[in-house]
């Protein structure tokens, strides 16, 4: 049975340009030892008199303007897919209540009714008997939150100042679920339950979510996080709370990503 998930349009984008960069890189990379390649048989056939094998200079011409115009492929491939197509003021607490309600746990269940946690956490839509998800925040930030709450309730709009991160719609909830699927998954393997909890801690400007860190490393949706953690100003880093391993994504409340990027500020601004 099909179902709507409210962050898939964003994980599609997320991973599109994951692709489109990683294919950018690739690519480059290999340009780069056609390069040095062609520059050392270049200085190798220095002495070959045009006369002796007209083909020498044509190759060597073909050669730099094929990667003249792979270069060019490439740049309309990042036009095409940039990395910063538009950028919102997110709230990162929204953006984690957001991960954990809409966590998929796979074939560990279905779709379900929201629950609660009894220290004020949102619990996710995903039912399991052997895995709960929760999101927890510290007292300083789940103040503002409600705040920010009462704030929209009466209709008015989303403070921006010191309390929100210039970052594309969704891409940090995306991440944020993808992570916390990732430990899911590896307790499924485990064959053990227990408690996945997401912690947000704000000190003075910047705000740090923790996620139980899965035991592998590396991967499509590491590479993502620490991007994106990176792309915000922010930084992405192992660390251990209570002893248990995390995956800190750490962001600079009221930083413009726009300007680290060198995009156009958002119009109004």
């Amino acid at each position: 049975m099909l179902t709507k998930d409210p962050l898939g349009a964003a994980e599609q984008i997320v991973m599109l340009e994951e692709l489109a960069s990683s294919v950018r890189h690739d690519l480059r990379n290999r340009l780069g030892n056609i390069r040095n390649a062609a520059f050392w048989l270049r200085r190798r056939f220095e002495g070959v008199r045009e006369s002796e094998d007209p083909r020498v200079a044509t190759f060597f011409s073909l050669i730099d303007e094929e990667v003249f115009a792979a270069d060019g492929l490439l740049e309309r491939l990042h036009e095409r897919f940039p990395p910063d197509h538009a950028l919102a003021d997110i709230d990162p607490l929204v953006a984690v209540d957001q991960a954990v309600k809409f966590v998929r746990l796979g074939d560990l269940g279905g779709l379900g009714g929201l629950g609660g946690d009894a220290n004020g956490g949102e619990s996710n839509g995903a039912s399991h008997p052997n895995i709960e998800v929760v999101a927890e925040h510290d007292p300083l930030a789940r103040t503002r939150s409600d705040a920010l709450v009462m704030a929209l309730c009466a209709g008015g709009e989303a403070p921006t100042n010191g309390s929100t991160v210039e970052s594309a719609p969704g891409e940090i909830a995306v991440v944020v679920r993808a992570l916390i699927e990732l430990r899911a998954k590896e307790m499924e393997q485990m064959d053990c339950g227990g408690r996945i909890t997401v912690r947000t801690h704000r000190e003075a400007n910047r705000l740090t979510i923790s996620v139980p860190a899965p035991s592998e490393r590396q991967g499509v949706w590491i590479d993502i996080a620490r991007r994106t953690a990176l792309k915000c100003g922010g930084s992405f880093a192992w660390s251990e709370h209570h002893g248990e391993p995390c995956a800190a994504l750490t962001f600079p409340l009221g930083a413009r990503r726009s300007l680290l990027i060198g995009l156009p500020r958002p119009a109004g601004e």
